[in-house]
Protein backbone atom coordinates (compact mmCIF):
# COMPACT_ATOMS: atom_id res chain seq x y z
CA UNK A 1 0.00 0.00 0.00
CA UNK A 2 2.94 2.31 0.53
CA UNK A 3 3.41 2.44 -3.23
CA UNK A 4 0.04 4.11 -3.73
CA UNK A 5 0.26 7.82 -4.26
CA UNK A 6 -2.35 10.49 -4.91
CA UNK A 7 -0.63 13.11 -7.01
CA UNK A 8 -1.85 16.66 -6.95
CA UNK A 9 -1.93 18.65 -10.14
CA UNK A 10 0.87 21.12 -10.51
CA UNK A 11 0.16 24.82 -10.80
CA UNK A 12 1.03 24.67 -14.48
CA UNK A 13 -1.41 21.80 -15.10
CA UNK A 14 -4.20 23.62 -13.28
CA UNK A 15 -3.64 26.63 -15.53
CA UNK A 16 -3.61 24.40 -18.63
CA UNK A 17 -6.88 22.77 -17.53
CA UNK A 18 -8.44 26.23 -17.24
CA UNK A 19 -7.11 27.08 -20.69
CA UNK A 20 -8.78 23.94 -22.04
CA UNK A 21 -12.10 25.11 -20.58
CA UNK A 22 -11.62 28.54 -22.14
CA UNK A 23 -10.75 26.93 -25.47
CA UNK A 24 -13.88 24.77 -25.36
CA UNK A 25 -16.05 27.86 -24.95
CA UNK A 26 -14.25 29.66 -27.76
CA UNK A 27 -14.73 26.73 -30.13
CA UNK A 28 -18.44 26.48 -29.33
CA UNK A 29 -18.85 30.23 -29.83
CA UNK A 30 -16.82 30.35 -33.06
CA UNK A 31 -18.49 32.78 -35.48
CA UNK A 32 -19.60 31.70 -38.97
CA UNK A 33 -17.43 32.41 -41.98
CA UNK A 34 -14.02 31.37 -40.60
CA UNK A 35 -11.44 29.96 -43.02
CA UNK A 36 -11.77 26.15 -42.78
CA UNK A 37 -8.17 25.59 -43.88
CA UNK A 38 -6.87 27.93 -41.19
CA UNK A 39 -9.05 26.20 -38.59
CA UNK A 40 -7.75 22.78 -39.69
CA UNK A 41 -4.16 23.97 -39.33
CA UNK A 42 -4.93 25.36 -35.86
CA UNK A 43 -6.52 22.12 -34.68
CA UNK A 44 -3.60 20.14 -36.10
CA UNK A 45 -1.17 22.23 -34.03
CA UNK A 46 -3.19 21.33 -30.94
CA UNK A 47 -2.98 17.62 -31.80
CA UNK A 48 0.76 17.95 -32.36
CA UNK A 49 1.22 19.66 -28.99
CA UNK A 50 -0.57 16.74 -27.30
CA UNK A 51 1.63 13.99 -28.75
CA UNK A 52 3.83 11.99 -26.38
CA UNK A 53 6.40 11.46 -29.12
CA UNK A 54 6.40 7.66 -28.88
CA UNK A 55 5.41 6.75 -32.44
CA UNK A 56 6.99 8.16 -35.60
CA UNK A 57 3.71 8.91 -37.47
CA UNK A 58 2.64 11.18 -34.61
CA UNK A 59 6.02 12.62 -33.62
CA UNK A 60 7.31 13.31 -37.14
CA UNK A 61 4.29 12.97 -39.40
CA UNK A 62 2.14 15.59 -37.69
CA UNK A 63 4.96 18.11 -37.90
CA UNK A 64 5.39 17.46 -41.63
CA UNK A 65 1.64 17.70 -42.14
CA UNK A 66 1.56 20.94 -40.18
CA UNK A 67 4.33 22.46 -42.35
CA UNK A 68 2.46 21.56 -45.55
CA UNK A 69 -0.74 23.16 -44.31
CA UNK A 70 1.22 26.31 -43.45
CA UNK A 71 2.58 26.29 -47.03
CA UNK A 72 -1.01 26.21 -48.31
CA UNK A 73 -1.96 29.19 -46.13
CA UNK A 74 1.21 31.10 -47.09
CA UNK A 75 0.67 30.56 -50.82
CA UNK A 76 3.79 28.39 -51.20
CA UNK A 77 2.00 25.13 -52.03
CA UNK A 78 1.07 23.53 -55.35
CA UNK A 79 -1.65 21.07 -56.31
CA UNK A 80 0.94 18.32 -55.85
CA UNK A 81 1.29 19.49 -52.23
CA UNK A 82 -2.42 18.84 -51.80
CA UNK A 83 -1.95 15.27 -52.99
CA UNK A 84 1.02 14.85 -50.63
CA UNK A 85 -1.05 16.18 -47.70
CA UNK A 86 -3.71 13.58 -48.44
CA UNK A 87 -1.21 10.71 -48.65
CA UNK A 88 0.56 11.82 -45.46
CA UNK A 89 -2.70 12.16 -43.52
CA UNK A 90 -3.79 8.71 -44.73
CA UNK A 91 -0.46 7.19 -43.64
CA UNK A 92 -0.75 8.76 -40.18
CA UNK A 93 -4.35 7.60 -39.86
CA UNK A 94 -3.38 4.01 -40.73
CA UNK A 95 -0.20 3.72 -38.65
CA UNK A 96 -0.39 5.95 -35.55
CA UNK A 97 -0.43 4.14 -32.18
CA UNK A 98 -3.18 6.17 -30.52
CA UNK A 99 -6.10 8.51 -31.13
CA UNK A 100 -3.94 11.65 -31.02
CA UNK A 101 -2.27 10.59 -34.26
CA UNK A 102 -4.97 8.79 -36.21
CA UNK A 103 -7.70 11.27 -35.24
CA UNK A 104 -5.46 14.11 -36.44
CA UNK A 105 -5.01 12.31 -39.75
CA UNK A 106 -8.76 11.67 -39.98
CA UNK A 107 -9.49 15.35 -39.32
CA UNK A 108 -7.30 16.45 -42.22
CA UNK A 109 -8.83 13.82 -44.52
CA UNK A 110 -12.33 15.00 -43.57
CA UNK A 111 -11.28 18.55 -44.38
CA UNK A 112 -9.96 17.55 -47.79
CA UNK A 113 -13.22 15.77 -48.49
CA UNK A 114 -15.47 18.50 -47.13
CA UNK A 115 -13.81 21.70 -48.36
CA UNK A 116 -11.16 20.73 -50.92
CA UNK A 117 -12.17 23.77 -52.99
CA UNK A 118 -10.93 26.02 -50.16
CA UNK A 119 -7.52 24.32 -50.25
CA UNK A 120 -7.41 24.77 -54.03
CA UNK A 121 -8.48 28.42 -53.71
CA UNK A 122 -5.59 29.09 -51.32
CA UNK A 123 -3.14 27.37 -53.66
CA UNK A 124 -4.30 28.96 -56.91
CA UNK A 125 -5.44 32.42 -55.76
CA UNK A 126 -3.71 32.91 -52.41
CA UNK A 127 -6.85 33.36 -50.33
CA UNK A 128 -9.85 31.49 -48.99
CA UNK A 129 -13.11 31.14 -50.90
CA UNK A 130 -15.11 31.93 -47.74
CA UNK A 131 -16.43 35.40 -47.01
CA UNK A 132 -13.66 37.86 -46.23
CA UNK A 133 -15.94 39.95 -44.02
CA UNK A 134 -16.59 38.56 -40.54
CA UNK A 135 -20.25 39.16 -39.64
CA UNK A 136 -21.34 39.82 -36.08
CA UNK A 137 -22.29 36.25 -35.04
CA UNK A 138 -25.44 37.09 -33.09
CA UNK A 139 -26.79 39.32 -35.87
CA UNK A 140 -25.87 36.81 -38.59
CA UNK A 141 -27.66 34.00 -36.74
CA UNK A 142 -30.75 36.00 -35.80
CA UNK A 143 -33.63 34.93 -38.09
CA UNK A 144 -34.92 38.51 -38.06
CA UNK A 145 -31.50 40.12 -38.45
CA UNK A 146 -32.00 42.21 -35.32
CA UNK A 147 -29.17 44.48 -34.12
CA UNK A 148 -28.54 42.40 -30.99
CA UNK A 149 -25.43 44.29 -29.72
CA UNK A 150 -27.26 47.55 -30.24
CA UNK A 151 -30.32 46.76 -28.17
CA UNK A 152 -28.27 45.07 -25.43
CA UNK A 153 -26.19 48.25 -25.12
CA UNK A 154 -29.36 50.31 -24.85
CA UNK A 155 -30.73 47.98 -22.16
CA UNK A 156 -27.44 48.30 -20.25
CA UNK A 157 -27.98 52.08 -20.32
CA UNK A 158 -31.59 51.52 -19.11
CA UNK A 159 -32.90 53.03 -22.35
CA UNK A 160 -35.61 50.39 -22.64
CA UNK A 161 -37.94 52.34 -24.93
CA UNK A 162 -35.07 52.96 -27.39
CA UNK A 163 -34.21 49.24 -27.24
CA UNK A 164 -37.77 48.37 -28.22
CA UNK A 165 -37.66 50.85 -31.11
CA UNK A 166 -34.36 49.43 -32.35
CA UNK A 167 -35.69 45.86 -32.34
CA UNK A 168 -38.95 46.87 -34.02
CA UNK A 169 -36.95 48.43 -36.84
CA UNK A 170 -36.23 44.90 -38.10
CA UNK A 171 -38.87 42.87 -36.24
CA UNK A 172 -42.36 44.26 -35.54
CA UNK A 173 -43.42 41.18 -33.52
CA UNK A 174 -41.10 41.66 -30.56
CA UNK A 175 -42.91 39.87 -27.75
CA UNK A 176 -44.23 37.01 -29.90
CA UNK A 177 -40.81 36.24 -31.35
CA UNK A 178 -39.16 36.45 -27.92
CA UNK A 179 -41.52 33.75 -26.64
CA UNK A 180 -40.93 31.28 -29.51
CA UNK A 181 -37.37 32.12 -30.59
CA UNK A 182 -34.77 29.40 -29.92
CA UNK A 183 -32.19 32.19 -29.38
CA UNK A 184 -29.42 30.88 -31.71
CA UNK A 185 -27.60 34.17 -31.07
CA UNK A 186 -26.70 33.04 -27.54
CA UNK A 187 -24.69 29.98 -28.62
CA UNK A 188 -22.32 32.21 -30.62
CA UNK A 189 -22.32 35.15 -28.23
CA UNK A 190 -18.88 36.68 -27.65
CA UNK A 191 -19.73 36.61 -23.95
CA UNK A 192 -18.99 32.86 -24.13
CA UNK A 193 -15.33 33.78 -24.64
CA UNK A 194 -15.37 35.13 -21.07
CA UNK A 195 -17.64 32.69 -19.21
CA UNK A 196 -20.72 30.53 -19.75
CA UNK A 197 -23.22 33.32 -19.07
CA UNK A 198 -24.47 33.08 -22.64
CA UNK A 199 -25.49 29.44 -22.14
CA UNK A 200 -26.67 29.66 -18.53
CA UNK A 201 -29.85 28.06 -17.23
CA UNK A 202 -31.73 31.36 -17.47
CA UNK A 203 -31.46 32.30 -21.16
CA UNK A 204 -30.50 35.81 -22.08
CA UNK A 205 -33.72 36.01 -24.06
CA UNK A 206 -35.75 35.72 -20.86
CA UNK A 207 -33.86 38.60 -19.26
CA UNK A 208 -34.25 40.74 -22.37
CA UNK A 209 -37.95 39.89 -22.52
CA UNK A 210 -38.41 41.11 -18.93
CA UNK A 211 -36.73 44.40 -19.80
CA UNK A 212 -38.84 44.74 -22.93
CA UNK A 213 -42.00 44.05 -20.94
CA UNK A 214 -41.00 46.80 -18.51
CA UNK A 215 -40.43 49.10 -21.45
CA UNK A 216 -43.84 48.23 -22.89
CA UNK A 217 -45.48 48.92 -19.54
CA UNK A 218 -43.73 52.27 -19.36
CA UNK A 219 -44.94 53.19 -22.84
CA UNK A 220 -48.50 52.22 -21.93
CA UNK A 221 -48.36 54.39 -18.80
CA UNK A 222 -47.07 57.33 -20.83
CA UNK A 223 -49.83 56.83 -23.38
CA UNK A 224 -52.52 56.68 -20.68
CA UNK A 225 -51.12 59.82 -19.07
CA UNK A 226 -51.26 61.63 -22.40
CA UNK A 227 -54.84 60.52 -22.95
CA UNK A 228 -55.80 61.65 -19.44
CA UNK A 229 -54.32 65.09 -20.10
CA UNK A 230 -56.30 65.40 -23.33
CA UNK A 231 -59.54 64.39 -21.60
CA UNK A 232 -59.03 67.01 -18.91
Amino acid sequence: MSRLEVRKKSKAQLVVDNLYEDLERRIIASPPGLCPVDMTASFLKLFHAQTCGKCVPCRIGLGVLEDMLEDVLDGKATLETLSLIERTAKAIYDSADCAIGYEAGRMVLKGLEGFREDFIEHITNGHCSCHLEQPVPCVALCPAGVDVPGYISLIADERYADAVKLIRKDNPFVTSCALVCEHPCETKCRRNFVDDAGSSVTPLTTVVLCHLQNAANLLVKQLLSSVAVLLV
